[in-house]
């Protein structure tokens, strides 16, 4: 018997990929119109009414879906994501408050707060309390531009201290 003018098997593997079969093709598949033997015909056909009823099995789960969807379950859908979005930036939040409050806490340590205190003292001393002490022991001769004068040396010593709380600015951006 002479073989069909059809060639030898040529069939697709799961992968597309065209191979070759020892065998004689003698039938053209109806799908993708390659001649094939009769154990790939099989082997395609089976394939191929696999693959219908699994996308038939996907277009019924779509249709029951559409049939039983409601608004309810679309809220709770986007409630969900917004619920995860809020998760992850409060994560994102306490990071970077981790991360700044480590970063304040070292700065913090640079400073020499003996040091600082032992100035601020000293210039309170001098430029403040002794010149008011002066003034109290002749209260006759206290004028105003004397008092405007210890004014702002306090306003001055009090911004000084007052830096050492204020030496880190928080923004939005951290």
């Amino acid at each position: 018997m002479d073989p069909l003018p059809l060639g030898r098997c040529s069939v697709k593997n799961l992968s597309g990929t065209k191979i070759q079969c020892s065998k004689w093709a003698i039938v053209i598949c109806s799908h993708c119109n390659q001649g094939v033997c009769l154990e790939h015909h099989d082997i395609h056909q089976h394939e191929i009414q696999t693959r219908t009823h699994q996308l038939n099995n996907q277009i019924n789960d779509l249709r029951q879906m559409l049939h039983t969807l409601t608004y309810q379950q679309i809220i709770d859908n986007f409630q969900e994501k917004i619920d995860q979005w809020s998760q992850i930036c409060k994560n994102k939040i306490d990071m970077k408050h981790a991360q700044m409050s480590a970063q304040l806490s070292n700065e913090i340590k640079q400073i020499d707060i003996d040091q600082f205190r032992s100035i601020q003292l000293d210039n309170i001393e001098q430029h403040i309390g002794q010149p008011l002490t002066d003034l109290l022991r002749l209260p006759n001769n206290i004028q105003m531009k004397h008092i405007q004068s210890l004014e702002q040396q306090l306003e001055q010593s009090q911004q000084a201290i007052q830096e050492i709380f204020s030496c880190l600015q928080i923004t939005n951006d951290g």
